[in-house]
C-alpha cells in the first residue's frame, strides 16, 4: 500500500511538472497545493474507498449467515415454545344460530339431511344470458326490505349522508338481513340469561356495578368495502345499546381474518382472551348472499354456475351463523349444557391448489384431524358426529369421505356427517360457522365430542373438535 502511494504521488508530480514545462506556465503557489498536494491526497482517498469497497462486496459473508441462522433457531425454539403452551387453550361458546335454505334451526338441517333433501330449485328472479331461469338455494319468505328500511332509517337518523349513498346490490340487502336474524336471536338469547339479566339489572340500579364488554366480530362478503363493513357494525352495536347496555360496553373488533374458514375468527378472539384483557362475551356472525344479478352474472361468464352447459358448476345460495364465545367467568353461570369448549384448531397448507388438475388426496386432511384429534386429547373412539363446510364437488366430497373413513372408521358416513354447502348450496363466508354451530348443537345436546372440518378452500385444510363443557380444563 506505501508503494502505491510513492508511486501515485510521484507520477501526479511529475505529469504536474511536464505540462508546466512544456506550455512554459509558471506556477502559482495555488497551482502549487493543487496538483502537488490536493490532486495525490484526493486521488489516494479515492483508491482507498473502492479498494475497501470492493474487499467488502467479495467477502465471504460467512458471519452474517451464522448470525441469520441462530437468529433463526432462536425464533422457531421461541414459536415453538409457545405453540405447544397455546395448544391448551379454549374457547367456552354456546347459543349457536343459523339460519339456511331448510330453516333456522339445527333440528331442520338435521332434518333435511335424514331426508336427503336440498330444495334447489330454478329462481325464476335470476335469468342466464338466454332469459332461462338459473339453479339456486334461495331461502323464501325472508323480508329483505324490512330489515334494509330499518337500517337506512338508522342511518338517516345518525345523518349518515355520505355513507348512505353507498352502492347496496340486491345481494348484499340479504345479507344484512341474514346477519341481522342470528345477530338479534344471539342478543335475545344472551339477555335472557337470568345470570346476565340480573348484571344488567343491578348496572342499571348502580352503575357502579360494572357489565362484561360485549365484543361484535362480524364476517361479510370479501367485496364489501371497509365503510359498508364500518356501517353494519354500527348498526348493530346501536342495537345492542338500545337493550340497555352501555355503549362504553359494546365495541367492534375487526380481526382482519376474513375467508371461508371459522376458525381463524375464533382463534383470533383465543388469542386475544388469553394474551390480553379483552374477556367478556364475543358476538360471532358470519353471513353471505349470492342470490344477485350482478354476482350470479359474474359467475355465470367465469363458469361456476351449475347450468345444463355447465355441469361443474356449483349451485350458489345463502345463509347466515352465529354463535357467543365467553369468558370463564360467564360460562359457570349459565344454565344447562348451552355450554360447550372449542379446542385449538390444527391447520395444514397444500403445495398445489386443490382446484388444479389432478386428483386430490386425503393425506393432507387426514393429518389435519389426526392433529386435531391429539390437541383435544379426544379419542377417536368418542367422535360420533363429524360437521364440514364442505361442498358439493367431486374432488371435496371424495377427499372429505376418505379421510373420514381412515381416521374414524365408527362414523356413519350417511347419518353422522354434514357436508354443508352440499345441502345448503355455496354460501361462502358462512359456510364454516353454519357447520361449526351444527356442530356444537350436537354436543350440547348429547354431551359427546364431534369434529368440524373444512375443505372447502383451494389450499388450507383444517379441524377442531368441540367437547362439552369442561370448567376445569377451561381456565383461563
Amino acid at each position: 500500500m506505501l508503494l502505491w502511494m510513492v508511486v501515485i504521488t510521484l507520477s501526479i508530480w511529475a505529469l504536474a511538472i511536464f505540462y508546466w514545462k512544456v506550455t512554459y506556465h509558471n506556477p502559482s503557489n495555488s497551482d502549487v497545493v493543487s496538483f502537488l498536494i490536493v490532486a495525490p491526497l484526493a486521488l489516494l482517498l479515492f483508491v482507498f474507498v473502492v479498494n475497501s469497497a470492493s474487499s467488502y462486496m467479495l467477502r465471504p459473508k460467512v458471519g452474517s449467515s451464522v448470525v441469520a441462522e441462530i437468529e433463526e433457531r432462536g425464533g422457531k425454539v421461541k414459536l415453538e415454545s409457545e405453540v405447544a403452551t397455546s395448544r391448551d387453550w379454549v374457547l367456552s361458546a354456546a347459543f349457536g344460530q343459523l339460519v339456511t335454505l331448510h330453516g333456522e334451526s339445527v333440528a331442520d338441517l338435521a332434518a333435511a339431511m335424514t331426508k336427503k333433501e336440498t330444495k334447489f330449485a330454478l329462481d325464476s328472479e335470476l335469468m342466464d344470458t338466454e332469459g332461462f331461469p338459473l339453479m339456486s338455494a334461495r331461502i323464501t319468505d325472508l323480508d329483505i326490505a324490512g330489515t334494509f328500511d330499518a337500517f337506512s332509517e338508522w342511518m338517516g337518523e345518525q345523518k349518515l349522508v355520505d355513507e348512505s349513498v353507498v352502492n347496496w346490490l340486491v345481494e348484499d340487502k340479504r345479507t344484512i338481513h341474514l346477519a341481522y336474524t342470528v345477530f338479534s336471536a344471539l342478543i335475545r338469547t344472551l339477555l335472557s340469561q337470568d345470570h346476565v339479566a340480573e348484571l344488567l339489572a343491578n348496572h342499571l340500579n348502580d352503575h357502579k356495578n360494572t357489565l362484561p364488554n360485549i365484543y361484535l366480530v362480524n364476517s361479510v362478503p370479501e367485496h364489501w368495502s371497509p365503510k359498508q363493513k364500518a356501517l353494519l357494525s354500527s348498526w348493530l352495536s346501536d342495537e345492542i345499546s338500545r337493550q340497555g347496555w352501555p355503549e362504553a360496553c359494546v365495541l367492534s373488533i375487526p380481526l382482519m381474518l376474513e375467508g371461508l374458514n371459522a376458525w381463524e375468527i375464533l382463534d383470533g378472539i383465543n388469542v386475544q382472551i388469553h394474551q390480553s384483557d379483552k374477556l367478556g362475551i364475543y358476538v360471532v356472525t358470519s353471513a353471505q348472499s349470492y342470490l344477485g344479478e350482478r354476482t350470479f352474472a359474474e359467475y355465470e361468464a367465469n363458469g361456476k354456475l351449475l347450468t345444463n352447459q355447465n355441469k361443474n358448476g356449483s349451485v350458489y345460495g345463502e345463509a347466515s351463523a352465529g354463535l357467543l364465545v365467553i369468558d370463564d367467568r360467564l360460562a359457570v353461570n349459565f344454565e344447562g349444557n348451552t355450554v360447550v369448549q372449542l379446542h385449538r384448531a390444527a391447520m395444514l397448507r397444500r403445495d398445489k391448489s386443490a382446484d388444479a388438475t389432478g386428483k386430490i388426496g386425503p393425506d393432507l386432511l387426514l393429518d389435519v384431524i389426526k392433529d386435531a384429534l391429539a390437541v383435544s386429547a379426544v379419542d377417536a373412539a368418542a367422535i360420533k358426529v363429524v360437521a364440514a363446510d364442505t361442498d358439493a364437488r367431486v374432488s371435496r366430497v371424495t377427499e372429505f369421505f376418505s379421510a373420514i373413513n381412515m381416521a374414524l372408521p365408527e362414523v356413519d358416513a350417511e347419518q353422522g356427517c354434514l357436508k354443508l354447502q352440499e345441502r345448503c348450496g355455496m354460501v361462502g363466508v358462512a359456510a364454516g360457522l353454519a357447520s361449526l354451530v351444527y356442530a356444537m348443537d350436537k354436543v350440547a345436546t348429547d354431551q359427546t365430542p364431534a369434529l368440524w372440518v373444512s375443505n372447502t378452500d383451494s389450499f388450507n385444510r383444517c379441524a377442531l373438535v368441540v367437547s362439552p363443557y369442561n370448567n376445569k380444563a377451561n381456565s383461563l
